[in-house]
Protein backbone atom coordinates (compact mmCIF):
# COMPACT_ATOMS: atom_id res chain seq x y z
CA UNK A 1 0.00 0.00 0.00
CA UNK A 2 1.42 3.56 -1.08
CA UNK A 3 2.68 5.25 1.59
CA UNK A 4 -0.03 8.29 2.78
CA UNK A 5 0.99 12.12 2.04
CA UNK A 6 2.41 13.67 5.31
CA UNK A 7 1.87 17.18 3.55
CA UNK A 8 -0.66 19.52 2.59
CA UNK A 9 -1.03 21.30 -0.55
CA UNK A 10 -0.67 24.34 1.42
CA UNK A 11 2.43 23.13 2.93
CA UNK A 12 4.15 22.48 -0.59
CA UNK A 13 2.81 26.40 -1.59
CA UNK A 14 4.86 27.51 1.84
CA UNK A 15 8.04 25.42 0.92
CA UNK A 16 8.15 26.02 -2.50
CA UNK A 17 7.71 30.19 -1.46
CA UNK A 18 10.36 29.73 0.76
CA UNK A 19 13.00 28.25 -2.09
CA UNK A 20 12.14 31.20 -3.97
CA UNK A 21 12.23 33.59 -1.15
CA UNK A 22 15.95 32.19 -0.11
CA UNK A 23 17.03 31.48 -3.96
CA UNK A 24 14.78 32.85 -6.46
CA UNK A 25 12.60 31.66 -8.96
CA UNK A 26 15.11 29.90 -11.15
CA UNK A 27 15.85 27.49 -8.47
CA UNK A 28 12.41 26.06 -8.14
CA UNK A 29 11.94 22.72 -8.52
CA UNK A 30 10.26 19.46 -7.05
CA UNK A 31 13.56 18.69 -5.71
CA UNK A 32 13.99 21.97 -3.96
CA UNK A 33 10.57 22.01 -2.60
CA UNK A 34 11.85 18.58 -1.64
CA UNK A 35 14.67 19.54 0.31
CA UNK A 36 12.80 22.07 1.94
CA UNK A 37 10.78 20.23 3.23
CA UNK A 38 12.89 17.44 4.06
CA UNK A 39 10.75 14.74 2.11
CA UNK A 40 11.83 12.84 -1.26
CA UNK A 41 10.02 14.11 -4.42
CA UNK A 42 7.50 11.57 -4.27
CA UNK A 43 4.68 13.53 -2.31
CA UNK A 44 5.06 16.68 -3.76
CA UNK A 45 4.56 15.26 -7.54
CA UNK A 46 1.32 13.90 -6.35
CA UNK A 47 0.14 17.66 -5.11
CA UNK A 48 1.67 19.38 -8.49
CA UNK A 49 -0.53 19.21 -11.79
CA UNK A 50 1.28 22.44 -13.03
CA UNK A 51 4.88 24.09 -12.27
CA UNK A 52 2.80 27.62 -13.76
CA UNK A 53 -0.31 27.18 -10.84
CA UNK A 54 2.87 26.99 -8.02
CA UNK A 55 4.57 29.67 -9.40
CA UNK A 56 0.85 31.63 -9.46
CA UNK A 57 0.45 30.78 -5.59
CA UNK A 58 3.85 32.07 -5.06
CA UNK A 59 3.46 35.46 -6.55
CA UNK A 60 -0.12 35.62 -5.36
CA UNK A 61 1.94 35.34 -1.93
CA UNK A 62 4.62 37.53 -2.56
CA UNK A 63 2.23 40.36 -3.57
CA UNK A 64 0.26 39.61 -0.62
CA UNK A 65 3.54 40.33 1.50
CA UNK A 66 4.45 43.18 -0.24
CA UNK A 67 1.32 44.80 0.40
CA UNK A 68 2.07 44.36 3.93
CA UNK A 69 4.65 45.96 3.76
CA UNK A 70 3.70 49.23 1.76
CA UNK A 71 0.76 49.43 4.45
CA UNK A 72 2.75 49.11 7.87
CA UNK A 73 2.96 52.51 9.20
CA UNK A 74 6.72 53.37 9.61
CA UNK A 75 7.12 57.21 9.21
CA UNK A 76 3.75 58.49 10.09
CA UNK A 77 3.09 59.59 7.05
CA UNK A 78 0.90 56.80 4.84
CA UNK A 79 1.71 57.79 1.24
CA UNK A 80 5.82 58.16 2.34
CA UNK A 81 4.89 54.75 3.96
CA UNK A 82 3.59 53.01 0.66
CA UNK A 83 7.20 54.11 -1.33
CA UNK A 84 9.38 53.31 1.76
CA UNK A 85 7.41 49.61 1.97
CA UNK A 86 8.47 49.12 -2.02
CA UNK A 87 12.04 49.81 -1.51
CA UNK A 88 12.43 48.13 1.84
CA UNK A 89 10.34 45.19 0.27
CA UNK A 90 12.66 45.22 -2.54
CA UNK A 91 15.85 45.58 -0.27
CA UNK A 92 15.02 42.55 2.18
CA UNK A 93 13.30 40.43 0.18
CA UNK A 94 15.55 40.57 -2.97
CA UNK A 95 14.41 37.58 -5.09
CA UNK A 96 10.55 37.69 -4.32
CA UNK A 97 11.11 41.71 -5.77
CA UNK A 98 13.09 40.23 -8.80
CA UNK A 99 10.53 37.46 -9.15
CA UNK A 100 6.78 39.63 -8.99
CA UNK A 101 8.80 42.13 -11.50
CA UNK A 102 10.41 39.88 -14.16
CA UNK A 103 8.20 39.94 -17.14
CA UNK A 104 7.71 36.01 -17.92
CA UNK A 105 4.73 36.99 -14.82
CA UNK A 106 3.80 40.41 -15.91
CA UNK A 107 0.41 39.02 -16.18
CA UNK A 108 0.39 37.97 -13.13
CA UNK A 109 1.98 40.49 -11.51
CA UNK A 110 -1.00 42.52 -13.35
CA UNK A 111 -3.58 40.56 -11.70
CA UNK A 112 -2.52 40.65 -8.20
CA UNK A 113 -0.57 44.23 -8.49
CA UNK A 114 -3.64 45.94 -9.41
CA UNK A 115 -5.88 45.33 -6.68
CA UNK A 116 -3.03 46.26 -4.04
CA UNK A 117 -2.82 49.45 -6.39
CA UNK A 118 -6.58 50.26 -6.06
CA UNK A 119 -6.21 49.26 -2.28
CA UNK A 120 -3.11 51.87 -1.66
CA UNK A 121 -5.33 54.80 -2.61
CA UNK A 122 -7.25 55.63 0.51
CA UNK A 123 -3.44 55.86 1.99
CA UNK A 124 -2.42 58.53 0.26
CA UNK A 125 -4.24 60.86 3.04
CA UNK A 126 -3.97 64.62 2.65
CA UNK A 127 -1.92 64.24 -0.09
CA UNK A 128 -5.47 63.77 -2.41
CA UNK A 129 -7.57 65.80 -0.94
CA UNK A 130 -9.48 67.54 -3.75
CA UNK A 131 -8.06 65.63 -5.94
CA UNK A 132 -10.10 63.32 -8.80
CA UNK A 133 -10.01 59.67 -8.48
CA UNK A 134 -7.94 59.66 -11.84
CA UNK A 135 -5.29 62.24 -10.24
CA UNK A 136 -5.23 60.71 -7.11
CA UNK A 137 -4.04 57.22 -9.61
CA UNK A 138 -1.65 59.59 -11.28
CA UNK A 139 0.13 60.90 -8.19
CA UNK A 140 -0.15 57.21 -6.69
CA UNK A 141 1.43 55.49 -10.26
CA UNK A 142 4.24 58.60 -10.24
CA UNK A 143 5.11 57.70 -6.54
CA UNK A 144 5.48 54.18 -7.89
CA UNK A 145 7.50 54.97 -10.90
CA UNK A 146 10.30 56.89 -8.19
CA UNK A 147 9.95 54.39 -5.80
CA UNK A 148 10.70 51.77 -8.35
CA UNK A 149 13.50 52.85 -9.99
CA UNK A 150 15.05 53.28 -6.27
CA UNK A 151 14.00 49.88 -5.31
CA UNK A 152 15.38 48.03 -8.37
CA UNK A 153 18.83 50.80 -7.77
CA UNK A 154 18.77 48.89 -3.87
CA UNK A 155 17.86 45.58 -4.67
CA UNK A 156 20.50 45.13 -7.27
CA UNK A 157 23.26 47.00 -4.92
CA UNK A 158 24.12 49.67 -7.46
CA UNK A 159 23.30 52.36 -4.74
CA UNK A 160 26.61 50.92 -3.48
CA UNK A 161 28.94 52.44 -6.02
CA UNK A 162 27.61 56.11 -5.35
CA UNK A 163 28.82 57.51 -2.52
CA UNK A 164 25.72 60.67 -2.32
CA UNK A 165 23.00 57.64 -1.97
CA UNK A 166 23.10 56.79 1.02
CA UNK A 167 20.15 54.03 1.48
CA UNK A 168 21.79 52.21 4.72
CA UNK A 169 18.79 52.71 6.66
CA UNK A 170 15.03 52.85 6.60
CA UNK A 171 15.01 56.62 7.63
CA UNK A 172 17.49 57.55 4.67
CA UNK A 173 15.60 56.03 2.56
CA UNK A 174 12.72 57.84 3.78
CA UNK A 175 13.97 61.27 3.72
CA UNK A 176 15.02 60.68 -0.36
CA UNK A 177 11.44 59.69 -0.78
CA UNK A 178 10.01 62.82 1.12
CA UNK A 179 12.26 65.09 -0.83
CA UNK A 180 11.29 63.92 -3.84
CA UNK A 181 7.44 63.50 -3.16
CA UNK A 182 7.40 67.12 -1.36
CA UNK A 183 9.05 68.51 -4.81
CA UNK A 184 6.83 66.53 -7.02
CA UNK A 185 3.61 67.24 -4.89
CA UNK A 186 4.14 70.89 -5.49
CA UNK A 187 4.36 70.64 -8.95
CA UNK A 188 2.05 68.17 -9.23
CA UNK A 189 -0.55 70.56 -7.16
CA UNK A 190 0.95 73.77 -8.88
Amino acid sequence: MPRKNTFSFEDIIEAAFQVVRKEGMAMLSARSIAKELNSSTMPIYSYLKSMKNLEEKIIQKAMALLYSYQTRARTGDSYIDIGLGYILFAKEEKHLFRCINDEKYMGLQMKYGAPNFEAMLPFLGDYASGLSDQNKRTLLFFGWIFSHGLADLISNAFHQHIPEFNTADENSIGLILKTVNDTFIKGFLG
